[in-house]
């Protein structure tokens, strides 16, 4: 029986993005069977599912909104979980819609994804610069991390603690004993708490060097670089929409660390977000 990969995509308007995903992996020579599972959290217009519910390879569902990207990626593992017979070769990928995967890639990534084991390949942006994958913690508190870069390299794996979910890729087997993402987390944090749920479990994460994605990476939520003003700052760590905000943080690490060591492991973490964004400032 060929081996099948599903990849849940959580989406929000942008149907072109979802559109040029797709494109990018159908239109590649595969030795096994591709399923997407699209979950649509944009209430008002639903424009994704409208788009792509009818498509061969594509399961289109819909959330009653304001779900976030961690509410969206929850309800298709949960929709994986009930209705998908998956076998124990089969691949589970969670992707974002503004990802391409060059051609010759994506067989690369999949066959290099071990049992017990989460993996993610090198990510580019649509500039052809290298952006993080993932993070090794050097230590919680002070918070420090190391985000591995290579360039075009050969293949190899480097192991981290921290995984982005632009293309995170695992056995369905895998999954199963992950389970889900925490259901106290909305738009940030939920791929780094997948993780630490991840490894808490024996399962190993590792970058895929020498293999590759590509990002659109110009209109994705509230970014340190696109921070023009104190006041601006000073309301990332509210906003929803960025990875700053204080009160998402604050769960994420509370759900792997005890109380005091997430006080510490915050404070250290806000600490480094001011440092940055002085020294940005006044460079």
């Amino acid at each position: 029986m060929m081996k099948k990969v599903y990849i849940i995509v959580p989406v929000f308007k942008r149907e072109n993005l979802t559109e040029n995903f797709i494109e990018s992996i159908l239109s590649q020579s595969l030795s096994f069977d591709i399923e997407f599972i699209i979950v649509d959290d944009d209430h008002e217009l639903y424009g994704n599912y409208e788009r792509f519910a009818k498509e061969k390879k594509v399961t289109c569902i819909k959330t009653h909104g304001n779900a976030w990207w961690c509410g969206t990626v929850r309800q298709g593992i949960d929709y994986f979980y009930s209705k998908v017979e998956f076998g124990s070769d089969d691949i589970v990928v969670i992707a974002n819609n503004d990802v391409t995967v060059p051609q010759g890639e994506l067989s690369k990534i999949i066959e290099n994804v071990g049992c017990n084991e989460i993996c993610h390949p090198q990510t580019f942006t649509n500039r052809n610069v290298e952006i993080s994958s993932g993070a090794k913690v050097i230590t919680w508190f002070p918070f420090i991390t190391k985000h591995p870069k290579f360039g075009r390299a050969s293949l190899d794996k480097i192991p981290i603690d921290l995984c982005t979910a632009r293309f995170m890729c695992m056995h369905a087997t895998t999954l199963s004993k992950v389970g889900n993402i925490s259901n106290n987390l909305l738009q940030y944090q939920g791929d780094y708490d997948f993780s630490l749920i991840a490894k808490s479990k024996g399962i190993t994460i590792n970058i895929i060097k020498g293999a590759y994605c590509q990002v659109y990476d110009d209109d994705t939520g509230l970014k340190s670089e696109n921070i023009t003003s104190f006041s601006q700052f000073l309301s990332s760590f509210y906003e929803i929409r960025s990875s700053n905000n204080l009160k998402y943080r604050w769960r994420f690490v509370r759900n792997h660390f005890s109380f005091l060591s997430s006080v510490f492991i915050i404070f250290s973490m806000v600490s480094n977000i001011v440092a940055r964004y002085v020294v940005k400032r006044f460079k």
